[in-house]
């Protein structure tokens, strides 16, 4: 077969049958080469496994499923799939990867302070750091649920709570050292958990469901005002108001702390991910449609 010396063909031109093999023999070696080094990749998302690290990106690739800082807007942790947690002091110009003594998915982190910190993921595990990081430690958890969420409240940041699969919430009353579990009247999975006070809470998941409590979570209200809309996130802006997002363009507002809610129409269909606000009156989303809200 000949080849056509036609400079129109696809960039082969005055190319003879043995230097196209040569070629084609070269660019399948060339792209094997790139096939290994791709497959590395995964392996090298597990720290020092087989004797890979990762080099780009850096420190990691690897999910990130939540970021949290102290009030210092310094110090701060990201957490995310394959063991994966970051630490930063500069706020958040350079990070470092961490060892956790636990290597699994982790989808919350709540920081307390530039020394305290804490961690829930996967099969119920909980984590503990009070040197900033350099040293992780596991706290033995009541449940084998997934654990989405986790939140401290008070002065001294000694009351918390995590939520989970299945209407999962544990509390604890010691800043994380011992957790116990309270009954959420529900059975969806529970994604993020709010908490104004040592007493007034909430908490959102699947189903559209929306948690309060008004006494630290020995009790809790449900209301489903979006159904069948997985609720994502639920934000106090004062003791009584509360603002929760959702799925399908779902927003909706309580005046008296969870009791009653409202729907407010933004004529829109997209999911709403995440929610923030810094006082009553400003606060941002964001959607599906890569869209930023404010009001």
């Amino acid at each position: 077969m000949k080849l056509r010396q036609n400079t129109n063909e696809r960039g082969f031109s005055g190319f003879s049958n043995l230097r196209l093999s040569a070629f084609v023999s070269g660019f399948l070696k060339t792209l094997c080469v790139l096939c290994v080094l791709c497959g590395s990749n995964l392996l090298a998302q597990k720290q020092n496994a087989l004797g890979w690290v990762w080099q780009n990106p850096l420190p990691q690739g690897n999910p990130l499923y939540s970021i949290g800082f102290a009030k210092d807007r310094e110090t701060g942790f990201a957490v995310g799939a394959d063991g994966t947690i970051l630490s930063t002091s500069d706020g958040g110009f350079n990070w470092k990867s961490q060892i956790p003594p636990v290597n699994t998915i982790y989808f919350g982190v709540y920081v307390k302070d530039n020394l305290r910190a804490v961690a829930v993921g996967a099969r119920g595990v909980i984590l503990l750091t009070d040197n900033g990081g350099k040293d992780w430690r596991e706290i033995k958890s009541p449940t084998k649920d997934h654990l989405y969420s986790v939140t401290f409240a008070g002065e001294t940041q000694q009351n918390g709570w995590a939520v989970g699969t299945y209407g999962r919430i544990l509390r604890t009353v010691n800043g994380g050292l011992t957790w116990e579990q309270q009954i959420s009247n529900t059975t969806e999975h529970l994604v993020k958990v709010s908490f104004f006070n040592r007493t007034d809470g909430a908490a959102v998941g699947a189903g559209g469901v929306i948690l309060t409590t008004k006494n630290g979570g020995f009790t809790w209200k449900v209301n489903i005002p979006c159904p069948e809309a997985a609720m994502t996130n639920v934000v106090f802006l004062s003791k009584e108001k509360l603002v929760a997002a959702g799925y399908g363009g779902c927003l909706v507002r309580s005046d008296d702390a969870g009791e009653t809610w409202s729907k407010i129409n933004v004529f829109t269909r997209a999911d709403f991910l995440a929610l923030a606000f810094t006082d009553e009156k400003n606060g941002w989303m964001t959607d599906s449609n890569g869209m930023v809200w404010l009001t």
